[in-house]
C-alpha cells in the first residue's frame, strides 16, 4: 500500500522529488499503462512550461549560499578543519576553496542557462569579489542588480560592456577595489548602451591590495569603505526610459542635470528632494516625454533648497514618498512644478485635513490620489474633500475603528478604496451607517473596503 503523508508547508512541495514519484510501483499499479503514459507526458509539458517562470531568476545572497556546505565565506569559518595546518589554509585557500565552489555554481547555473534572465548580489560584502564575476558567463542577461558588495572595478568594467543584453541594471552600495599601481584610473565606466532602467546607488572607491591574500581580505582584515566616492560618468544611453537615483547618494552638483541632460528621451525618473535645483528642473523640463516623476525625502531636517519654478508641462504621474510633518509646505512647491498631473501618489508621516485641502485646491486636472498615512489621529475621515476627483485610495497604519464619511451627494468621486490595520472594525461600521444608502455601495473584498458610487 502507498503510505500517505500530509504536506504541511511550501516547502515540502517544493522537496517533493516528482520524478522518483512516477517511477514507484505502488504508483504505477493503480494505472494502466495508457493513463501511466499520459500522466508522464503531462508531468514532462508541465516541467517544460514552467521551466521560464522558475528559472528566469536567481538571487545570490547569505542565506542562500549558506545551503551549501562547501561555501567558502560562513559566518564561522574553522581554519582547521578544511586543512592539515593552518599555513596551507591560507596559501591555497582560493585553489581549494573558492575556485571549486564558484566553478560549481557555474555549472548549476548552465544547467538552465537558457531560461536565466535575472540575477541579484545582494550583500555578498567581500565574498561578492569573488562570486559577482561568474555573471560575464551569462552575457544574454536582461537583469542585474549588485547591492553591497566589494567588486574589481576593472573586471566590473569589462563585464557591464559584456552584457549587451542588459535591460535593468542597479548598482547600490557598492565599493569598488583598485590596486595602488593601477591610480589614477586609466578607464571610466561605461554602460550597456541596451539598458532602459538604471538604478544608480553609493559606490565607494578603495585602493588595497588586500584581495590577493583571499583568506587576509575574507576573514581578517575588517577595514570598511575608505578612499573616496566613485561615479560613472553621465552619459547618453540611447534606450533609457527610466532613471533611478537612490536616497543614500551623494553626486556632485551637477551630476544629475548632465546625466538628464544626456539622456532626453526618458519617461520617468526617481530621485532623494535634495537633488532639486535650478539646473535640474531646468534639464527636467527641456524633457518633454517625461510623464511620471518619484520624490522621496531623506531627513526630516534635510534642507530643502530654493530653486525656479519652471513648470514640468509633461509630467501627469507625481509620487512623494516619505513626506515628514515639517515638510508639507514644501510639498506645495513640488506640486506647483507639474500644474497637469491626473495621479497623485503621497506617503505622509502625519495626515492634516488642511493640508490636504490645499494641496488638491492646487491640483485642478488630478482624477486619482493615492494616499498612505503613517499616523491618523482623528476618529474620523471626512472623504467629502475628494469629491473633485474620480478614483480615491486611503492606506492607513491605524489599529483603530475609522468612522469614514462618505459624500452624501453624487459626485466625480466614483470609486474608494479604504485600507488599515483594523478594517473589519471600520467595514462594520460603514455596513451600519451604508447600508441604505441610495448612494454608495459598500463591500469587504479580502482586506480591502471598497465603495463605489451608484449612478443609475
Amino acid at each position: 500500500m502507498l503510505n500517505v503523508n500530509l504536506i504541511d508547508s511550501k516547502k515540502d512541495i517544493k522537496n517533493i522529488k516528482w520524478d522518483e514519484i512516477f517511477t514507484l510501483y505502488e504508483f504505477k499499479s493503480y494505472l494502466v499503462r495508457s493513463q501511466f503514459i499520459e500522466l508522464s507526458l503531462l508531468n514532462k509539458l508541465l516541467r517544460e512550461k514552467l521551466k521560464q517562470k522558475i528559472f528566469y531568476k536567481v538571487i545570490f545572497n547569505h542565506d542562500f549560499l549558506l545551503q551549501f556546505p562547501d561555501y567558502f565565506y560562513p559566518q564561522e569559518f574553522d581554519i582547521v578543519s578544511g586543512f592539515g595546518d593552518e599555513s596551507e589554509t591560507i596559501l591555497n585557500f582560493q585553489i581549494n576553496r573558492i575556485d571549486p565552489f564558484i566553478a560549481g555554481l557555474i555549472r548549476g547555473l548552465n544547467n538552465f542557462s537558457s531560461h536565466l534572465k535575472r540575477i541579484e548580489f545582494d550583500r555578498l560584502l567581500r565574498s561578492g569579489y569573488f562570486i559577482v564575476p561568474l555573471a560575464s558567463n551569462f552575457t544574454y542577461l536582461s537583469n542585474l542588480s549588485i547591492c553591497d558588495c566589494e567588486l574589481d572595478l576593472k573586471f566590473f568594467n569589462k563585464l557591464v560592456l559584456k552584457l549587451d543584453k542588459l535591460e535593468f541594471l542597479s548598482m547600490k552600495n557598492l565599493q569598488f577595489l583598485v590596486l595602488d599601481e593601477e591610480w589614477p584610473l586609466d578607464s571610466e565606466t561605461l554602460l550597456p548602451q541596451s539598458l532602459k532602467e538604471l538604478e544608480l546607488g553609493n559606490m565607494r572607491l578603495r585602493k588595497t591590495d588586500l584581495h590577493k591574500n583571499p583568506y587576509k581580505f575574507l576573514f581578517i582584515d575588517k577595514n570598511g569603505f575608505m578612499n573616496g566616492y566613485y561615479y560613472a560618468p553621465p552619459q547618453c544611453l540611447p534606450n533609457l526610459k527610466h532613471l533611478i537615483i537612490s536616497k543614500d547618494t551623494d553626486f556632485y552638483s551637477d551630476y544629475v542635470p548632465n546625466l538628464l541632460n544626456l539622456n532626453p528621451h526618458l519617461t520617468r525618473i526617481t530621485f532623494p528632494c535634495y537633488y532639486l535645483s535650478s539646473n535640474t528642473v531646468k534639464s527636467l523640463s527641456a524633457i518633454s516625454s517625461i510623464n511620471e516623476m518619484q520624490i522621496e525625502f531623506k531627513y526630516d531636517n534635510y534642507e530643502f533648497r530654493n530653486f525656479d519654478i519652471i513648470p514640468l508641462a509633461s509630467v501627469d504621474i507625481l509620487s512623494i514618498k516619505s513626506i515628514p510633518a515639517s515638510h508639507h509646505r514644501k510639498v506645495y512647491t513640488l506640486i506647483s512644478l507639474c500644474p497637469n498631473l491626473t495621479k497623485l501618489y503621497a506617503y505622509f508621516e502625519y495626515y492634516s485635513d488642511g493640508f490636504i485641502e490645499g494641496m488638491l485646491s492646487i491640483l485642478g486636472q488630478l482624477k486619482a490620489i493615492e494616499l498612505e498615512i503613517f499616523y491618523f489621529s482623528n476618529a474620523e475621515f471626512d472623504l467629502s474633500i475628494f469629491s473633485n476627483i474620480e478614483t480615491l485610495k486611503l492606506d492607513i497604519d491605524s489599529d483603530q475603528i475609522i468612522h469614514y464619511k462618505l459624500p452624501v451627494q453624487l459626485s466625480k468621486l466614483k470609486l474608494i478604496k479604504l485600507a488599515s490595520n483594523n478594517y473589519s472594525g471600520c467595514f462594520d461600521l460603514m455596513l451600519k451607517n451604508y447600508k441604505n444608502s441610495s448612494i454608495w455601495s459598500v463591500k469587504l473584498i479580502g482586506q480591502d473596503i471598497i465603495c463605489r458610487a451608484i449612478t443609475s
